[in-house]
């Protein structure tokens, strides 16, 4: 497979890139929360919502709506749609 030209990437290729450079480093850090998540883990969850979208219908291209303050919820909630492909609005 040939690797993609820049302008072609998509976040979550790029994302994918740095999931496997580095995994065990910090990329989410809530310190309200005490929370931190390395690329792995919020690759992680972003797989599992991504598969929940899916499972009630969500698909490339649909449009997710979503209605949240500066919580990691909201982060993952993007990158998940970016996964498969959907549109997330604010």
């Amino acid at each position: 497979m040939s690797e993609k030209l820049f302008t072609e990437k998509t976040i979550a290729d790029f994302f994918a890139d740095l999931v496997k450079s580095q995994p065990d480093h910090p990329f989410i850090m809530y310190p309200d929360r005490g929370l931190v998540w390395s690329y792995k883990d919020f690759d992680e969850r972003t797989d599992n919502m991504a598969k929940g979208l899916l499972a009630i219908g969500v698909t490339k291209g649909s449009h997710v709506g979503v209605w949240a303050r500066n919580v990691p919820e909201w982060l993952t909630l993007w990158f998940a749609t970016a996964k498969i492909g959907a549109v997330l609005v604010t």
